[in-house]
């Protein structure tokens, strides 16, 4: 990571934002502009005209179309500066898109199906948490969406993958004190005698230092896999889904 400005005062929690104060997607760029790796590909690929490239949007799963935020960035959109003289304007691109928020639709003719390997498609198709499903266009389509949500969802809770994020939002900012605080090489000691203060460090049982490595393993798992889960419940976006224009 080039740039070290952005990041806030760990010390001071009047630099990070209240629960309340922040969409879900505003808490998930929040997590994944300290991730390291998105960190080293911006700063090996990011420019002013930047287009998302195969590594970021293959990494992280984002949609091709997406635009590449700065992780200095405020916001997780890029500012593309249009028109000239007294008239010029910035506009802020889409917001980024993750590829699994959009189902894959697929139904080929009769004409392709007899051309086609479908065990080969499905190899190649079907990650580690993607599902292919059939309907019948000529059967209630609701009564199948049902049919189909009841067991994703219950497909998603036996992998473990269903987003515990609701009740754990109170928690972000003290993971984003606990993150940047390790970014910055502070030692653990320092760390949670100053977070969790409150609680006792006694010997042997070090309940402090246990919380500290509990806090900090949920953060690390939040930056590198589960931001993107932040928004699976309840995703509203503020504002950016209208274009903004500003001079």
């Amino acid at each position: 990571m080039k740039d070290t400005s952005w990041i806030p005062n760990w010390e001071n929690p009047e630099e990070y934002p209240n629960p309340e104060d922040l969409s879900r997607y505003e808490w998930m760029w929040e997590f994944l502009r300290r991730n390291p790796r998105y960190q080293e590909l911006c700063d090996l690929y990011w420019s002013v005209d930047c287009e998302l490239p195969k590594e970021v949007s293959t990494e992280f799963g984002l949609r091709p179309i997406s635009s590449f935020p700065h992780y200095s960035s405020e916001s997780a959109t890029s500012e593309k500066l249009i028109g000239q003289g007294d008239g010029i304007e910035y506009i802020l691109s889409d917001p980024l898109e993750f590829e699994h928020f959009r189902p894959m639709l697929w139904h080929p003719s009769k004409e392709m199906l007899p051309n086609i390997n479908l065990p080969d498609l499905l190899k190649r198709r079907v990650t580690d948490h993607s599902v292919f499903t059939k309907f019948d266009l000529s059967y209630s389509i609701d009564k199948q969406l049902d049919v189909v949500k009841n067991e994703l969802i219950k497909m998603q809770k036996d992998r473990g993958l269903k987003t515990k994020s609701g009740s754990h939002i109170k928690k972000f900012p003290t993971y984003l004190r606990i993150l940047d605080a390790v970014s910055k090489r502070v030692k653990s000691r320092l760390i949670r005698d100053s977070l969790f203060h409150y609680i006792s460090d006694g010997y042997p049982d070090n309940p402090r230092k246990d919380r500290f490595k509990d806090t900090l393993a949920a953060a690390t798992k939040l930056r590198d896999v589960d931001y993107r889960f932040i928004m699976l419940d309840a995703y509203t976006h503020p504002d950016i889904d209208e274009k903004k224009h500003r001079t």
